[in-house]
């Protein structure tokens, strides 16, 4: 490895973002760029979030200047299966496991570095299956005012989205649902994500008072750390319960399942660490009977929206999958491909080497607040 470089990027949204837990007006992630000697280039991204795994993106770049740059000082890669030894040991560290977001960025720069030296997707070099087959991705509205709600529920309908997902967790919930239930019919599948607004007993209530909406399923209804209220939860309702907040680990994984605390896991390959995390994450869940969607973080660029594709190409057994929102939500995306998913929500698969896009310099430099450089590693 020649060099490695973080650019800790801001690129302000179209229109602010909310949930119960933040309020967004600009992306909050960094890019990882690695370079081999023979000159090739890969590309990671990492979204920490400090209220989902206590991360920060501080915090994270201490971590690549401590930990991560010194294990790679030195380290030879002759062929893709020391890639995947590499990664794989370095995947279940204790200081990894407190960084997921560093550990995903790095990661998929890697696999991308690797995949175009070696001419294959990330999906081959990792060791998984890829199906050549489009993917349906969801729509998802977050806590806006009721005109802009409404006029975003007219642009659902025409683009005939099969997958919607309300963000919920004020006063307006039950008005909004009604609103969605009554444009959409009942062509549209809605879920709702309470983003760790109720305690447990409110959830209770709420979701009983939402089932007439025919919600199919609610995501994160308590606080995080509440395993105990997520499983009561689980236990008193008849709706699907995702843990979302509350999975950031494959240790979180086997306590939820083995707790049987709720119906899905909502894996995010920045939240949980990566690919190889993600998918030990869904095999945890597969041999409990839990069910899996993949989920994605708010301003994402293109670089985790084509990681997200190439894993959700590789799991048939994805109930949802949401991600690839880049060009309706950041003022311009720092690839050259467009990613966004069509009508009905259909995206087509990606193919490599790497991640199997082009990443535009000019304008990951522009929107860097900071970059950050290691040479001769």
């Amino acid at each position: 490895m020649q060099a490695l470089d973080i650019f800790h990027l801001r690129i302000p949204f179209l229109f602010p973002v909310r949930h119960s837990l933040a309020v967004r007006e600009c992306s909050e992630s960094f890019v990882v760029r690695v370079k081999t000697e023979s000159g090739l280039s890969g590309y990671g991204e990492g979204t920490p979030r400090g209220y989902v795994t206590g991360e920060s993106i501080s915090g994270n770049i201490t971590f690549f200047e401590k930990s991560l740059v010194p294990m790679l000082a030195g380290h030879v890669f002759p062929d893709w299966l020391s890639v995947r030894q590499f990664l794989g040991a370095l995947s279940v560290q204790d200081d990894a496991l407190r960084n997921p977001s560093a550990v995903c960025a790095l990661e998929i720069a890697l696999l991308d570095a690797a995949g175009k030296s070696w001419r294959q997707s990330i999906s081959e070099i990792i060791g998984l299956e890829c199906k050549q087959r489009h993917l349906t991705y969801s729509a998802v509205v977050s806590l806006l005012p009721l005109d802009k709600f409404e006029a975003f529920l007219h642009m659902v309908k025409q683009k005939e989205m099969k997958f919607l997902k309300l963000k919920v967790g004020n006063e307006s919930d039950l008005a909004r649902l009604a609103l969605a239930r009554n444009i959409l019919e009942s062509d549209v599948d809605i879920r709702v994500d309470a983003n760790c607004a109720w305690g447990a007993e409110e959830a209770i209530r709420k979701i009983e008072e939402m089932k007439r909406y025919g919600i199919s399923a609610v995501e994160q209804p308590v606080a995080k750390e509440d395993f105990r209220g997520l499983k009561k939860v689980t236990e008193s309702v008849d709706v699907p319960i995702i843990a979302d907040e509350s999975l950031c680990s494959v240790a979180d994984a086997g306590r939820l399942a083995e707790m049987r605390a709720c119906g899905l896991f909502d894996i995010r390959l920045s939240k949980c660490g990566g690919f190889l995390n993600a998918a030990k994450i869904l095999q945890t869940g597969k041999e409990a009977g839990i069910k899996a969607l993949l989920g994605c973080h708010v301003g994402e660029t293109g670089i985790l929206s084509a990681a997200g594709r190439h894993f959700a190409q590789c799991f048939d057994e994805l109930v949802y999958i949401e991600g690839s929102f880049s060009s309706l939500l950041l003022k311009e995306d720092i690839i050259q491909e467009d990613l966004l998913f069509g009508k009905g929500g259909i995206a087509p698969s990606l193919k490599g080497p790497g991640l199997g896009i082009t990443v535009r310099e000019d304008v990951l430099k522009r929107y860097a607040a900071q970059q950050i450089s290691f040479q001769k590693l």
